[in-house]
């Protein structure tokens, strides 16, 4: 399992990462997901998230979730509208060997927020909710029409 071998990775070395723009220190998990997992890390004395692509997939599955997560990257940095949207910082590749051999998993370097959106959504009014829905529609709208355009070209 590609999970396990990763948590294993992270124990190893202490939770210190390396990529592209330096030694990631990692600090507490914030949200796992089918195909992923989201921890706060620390680089250059910033805060920050990493998103990790963790997929059990093989073959042309593993493939087009690969480029999925890599359009997410796209879709939301080319925006010229951003309000609303999780800031993201850098796209990258965590490479590592282990007993079972090489693994490489995909990273989204983005700003860590001081909330999250469950934490928002709760003890919120209806009105407040509504308010919250629509905002949240109309920004998948613009990322959905953003990442349309760009297919057609």
């Amino acid at each position: 399992m590609i999970a396990e071998r990763f948590s294993k990775f992270i124990k190893s070395k202490n939770k210190h990462i390396t990529l592209t723009l330096g030694e990631v220190q990692l600090k507490d998990v914030l949200g796992q997901g089918g195909n992923g997992i989201v921890y706060s890390g620390k680089i250059l004395n910033e805060t920050i998230a990493l998103k990790f692509l963790i997929s059990e997939a093989s073959g042309n599955t593993l493939k087009n979730k690969t480029n999925r997560f890599l359009a997410e990257y796209f879709n939301v940095v080319t925006l010229k509208e951003s309000t609303g949207i999780v800031k993201y910082i850098d796209y990258d590749i965590l490479n590592f060997d282990d007993s079972e051999g090489f693994v490489s998993l995909p990273v989204i370097l983005m700003k860590k927020y001081d909330t999250s959106l469950s934490a928002i959504q709760k003890n919120k009014t209806e009105e407040e909710f509504k308010k919250l829905f629509n905002f949240l529609l109309s920004t998948l709208e613009k990322i959905h029409l953003r990442a349309s355009l760009k297919s057609q070209y």
